[in-house]
């Protein structure tokens, strides 16, 4: 595994286990597809699960955030 495929693997991995702990269920899927895509190598389609990942923590965190006003 390249350098920087090892790094996505790694931050997929635990990011993927912060949010099931968290439970932030939406995000996990595609964080899982990016775990086993790196570490089989492959970035490609990265760019893609990443900026999807954003917008599924966006969520999670305006949820957050309105939650913490109450």
């Amino acid at each position: 595994m390249e350098g920087s495929a090892k790094e996505v693997c790694y931050l997929a991995h635990t990011c993927a286990g912060g949010s099931l702990t968290c439970g932030v269920l939406a995000i996990v899927p595609m964080l899982r597809e990016l775990e086993m895509n790196s570490k089989a190598g492959n970035l490609s389609g990265a760019r893609e699960l990443i900026e999807a990942a954003k917008v599924q923590f966006q969520k999670a965190r305006n949820i957050i955030e309105k939650f913490q006003k109450r």
